[in-house]
């Protein structure tokens, strides 16, 4: 595959999805020149997983290039930065193929990706999808256990505190209060958390 476009977040093992199932992925990614040798081209070598067993006139991938599918690099995620290639419907798109192989690889066809400026829809389309990911980050299952984790951390340290202070008097007392503070913090933070994830937009205009 050979892109127009920004790369960003692509990288080997990344994934080629269809219908937004993974089938294939990303195995090398390379810099080489064009024939002219004037231009600097980033061939991208996929491999699709197909069926061991299949058996017949085309190739699965043949018959999507044949029905007007194309290959295009997916925005990167907001929150890990990474990307995918996506398998859509070319849709009178253009396209860039202007070969059928490449050092005996056949050339999968992409979409063409035409710099323009950023328009206000397209601004607000990023921002708006910026902000799902953000939400859905803060209602991941992997950040609430790690956050929980750490409150019950917390609430054990004020438990460990409260023995200490009714058995040794004195400057405990001030290791004492801290971990109190730690303990509060703790809340605010859970309750910053519940609040960004119900409105993540508060990160942009500010708590209304």
């Amino acid at each position: 595959m050979f892109f127009n476009g920004s790369l960003t977040g692509l990288d080997v093992s990344s994934p080629v999805t269809y219908r937004g199932v993974k089938i294939g992925e990303v195995n090398y990614i390379e810099l080489t020149e064009d024939k002219s040798q004037q231009e600097i081209k980033i061939p991208v070598y996929v491999q699709f997983y197909i069926e061991k067993s299949f058996i017949g006139k085309k190739n699965p991938v043949q018959l999507l290039i044949d029905q007007g599918f194309v290959a295009q690099v997916k925005e990167p995620n907001f929150i890990t930065g990474n990307s995918s290639i996506d398998i859509i419907k070319a849709e009178n798109a253009s396209i860039e193929m202007k070969s059928t192989s490449y050092h005996d690889y056949p050339i999968f066809p992409t979409r063409m990706i035409e710099n323009q400026l950023m328009t206000m829809d397209v601004v607000l389309k990023t921002a708006n999808k910026t902000l799902i990911e953000i939400s859905e980050f803060f209602r991941s299952s992997r950040f609430r256990s790690t956050f929980d984790a750490t409150t019950e951390m917390a609430r054990n340290l004020e438990k460990l505190s409260n023995s200490l202070d009714q058995s040794i008097p004195g400057f405990i007392n001030l290791f004492d209060r801290s971990l109190i503070q730690f303990s509060s913090a703790s809340s605010s933070v859970q309750n910053l958390t519940d609040y960004l994830a119900r409105h993540p937009e508060s990160l942009l205009r500010g708590k209304q």
